[in-house]
């Protein structure tokens, strides 16, 4: 008879399972003297459902989709908790403090469903990675002639563009100065912008894709330290050339790339987490950090002062749709005169040239942020909840829809980016990695602007790359 174990995984489950599982006792123990609210029944749950459902923690090794939305929850559901018990702070955020019970039932109501949707779908994929045959896996290497022309080609252009219509100085002076321009997340959808970034991303997909055919050939490890070299370059362009500054963007583009690296050189997969990982959480940790001394007090915060002020309530709140942020987002429901109809608004509120055309003032975004009065110049800086979105869109039984979906369709781009060795490759693992970062993170408004000014493009040129590659089996 098989004997059943308590704590079931490798070493970093292991210690992630106790780990949430003490941060339930502690946030118990401490809630008798901290809060009117029974905000211990957030990480207690969570530590329940991590152990019960194991089709979700042990698709993380291999899904990038899965790894980051896992890191997510336990940020959200575990450390969160942590610095509210330990701190006895909120998030001063909050327009009112008077829907935080009903708060921590939705977030418990949406991750029962996260956990549901995660178990569900990581075994049927879990299955369908079983059950591939090789005619699924058409081929694992690609050439595309005349590569080296179209490369030079797009570096004049992009040489072009940077001069002629960017400001690339802008990241290298929050690098150096911790000075910052705007605080808006959202992404700059001119023509120029959305040129500039496919064609980095295509430009980097084709370096790495020449020097995996070289390293099939020879498997020289020189290969494998030099598409190290273009992730780093291609990474830091993609801070350097925001001006608007979306530390997203960065985010997600260093995890699709890394993502990438590993896919196709699995067998150098712990030299690529030291040259690249750990560089570039160091930067991302930086960029911050920068960002958090500027943004709460005017850039006048040391360094640790500014480490520090990352894992406050009110930060970690924002960065990880915390209890006052669902707290918010009801209030806005329960006061407010938003429902269906907002939807609209949302999905064209960043659209090219269609978003000319509607009245922003009946977004969610701004909706949000005027109820807590963070609108500054017309926009604001914070993020309504996914979960916020979807209880004014479709009700409180309906609430954790959106976040469904979100789940569903990562758990579709890994699946695709594990079978995928051609330049499209980056979309499936971008797609991954934004989709798991929404759920927990962001909202629709933000996805969809991505989508239009990213995603779509992005699968357009490397598709349209595919179709006049050579390609072969090794």
């Amino acid at each position: 008879m098989r004997r059943y174990k308590l704590f079931r995984g490798t070493p970093l489950i292991i210690a992630t399972e106790i780990f949430c599982f003490f941060s339930a006792i502690y946030c118990f123990i401490k809630s008798f003297t901290v809060f009117d609210f029974p905000l211990w029944i957030i990480p207690a749950l969570y530590s329940f459902l991590l152990f019960l459902c194991r089709h979700n923690i042990q698709t993380m090794k291999n899904n990038l989709g899965a790894a980051i939305i896992n890191v997510g929850m336990i940020c959200r559901y575990s450390i969160l908790p942590i610095i509210m018990y330990s701190t006895g702070m909120m998030s001063r955020f909050g327009k009112s403090y008077s829907y935080m019970n009903q708060a921590v039932i939705l977030m418990c109501y949406e991750m029962i469903c996260v956990f549901i949707t995660l178990e569900i779908t990581g075994f049927k994929y879990k299955k369908k990675e079983e059950n591939i045959v090789n005619k699924e896996k058409e081929f694992n290497s690609v050439h595309l002639k005349g590569g080296f022309i179209i490369a030079f080609a797009v570096i004049a252009i992009l040489l072009g563009i940077g001069i002629k219509a960017k400001d690339l100085s802008s990241g290298f002076r929050v690098l150096t100065s911790g000075v910052i321009g705007s605080n808006n997340i959202e992404v700059n959808s001119s023509l120029a912008n959305i040129i500039w970034q496919v064609l980095c991303v295509w430009l980097y997909m084709h370096g790495i894709m020449v020097e995996k055919e070289k390293y099939d050939l020879d498997h020289n490890k020189l290969h494998t330290t030099v598409v190290v070299i273009y992730t780093l370059a291609f990474v830091l362009v993609t801070f350097i050339e925001s001006i608007g500054f979306s530390r997203w963007y960065t985010v997600i583009s260093a995890a699709a790339s890394l993502g990438c690296l590993i896919h196709l050189f699995p067998k150098e997969k712990k030299k690529f987490s030291l040259l690249f990982g750990i560089p570039a959480s160091l930067m991302l940790l930086l960029i911050t950090a920068y960002k958090n001394a500027g943004y709460v007090i005017g850039g006048g915060s040391s360094f640790l002062e500014s480490i520090k002020d990352i894992f406050n309530a009110t930060n970690f709140d924002s960065y990880f749709a915390g209890v006052v942020n669902v707290n918010n987002s009801i209030g806005l429901k329960q006061t407010g005169s938003l429902s269906i109809t907002a939807i609209f608004p949302d999905l064209i509120n960043n659209m090219p040239i269609f978003n000319h055309y509607i009245d922003h003032s009946m977004t969610t975004v701004y909706q949000y942020n005027g109820y807590i009065g963070r609108l500054f110049g017309g926009t604001g800086d914070q993020i309504i909840p996914l979960v916020g979105q979807s209880i004014i869109y479709f009700g409180y039984i309906f609430g954790p829809l959106l976040t469904i979906l979100s789940i569903i369709a990562f758990r579709w781009a890994d699946y695709r980016f594990k079978t995928c060795y051609s330049y499209r490759q980056y979309v499936y693992a971008f797609l991954a990695a934004w989709f798991s970062v929404e759920a927990m993170m962001l909202n629709m408004t933000i996805n969809v602007t991505w989508m239009y000014t990213r995603v779509i493009p992005f699968l357009i040129v490397l598709s349209m790359t595919d179709s006049i590659s050579n390609k072969r089996r090794l």
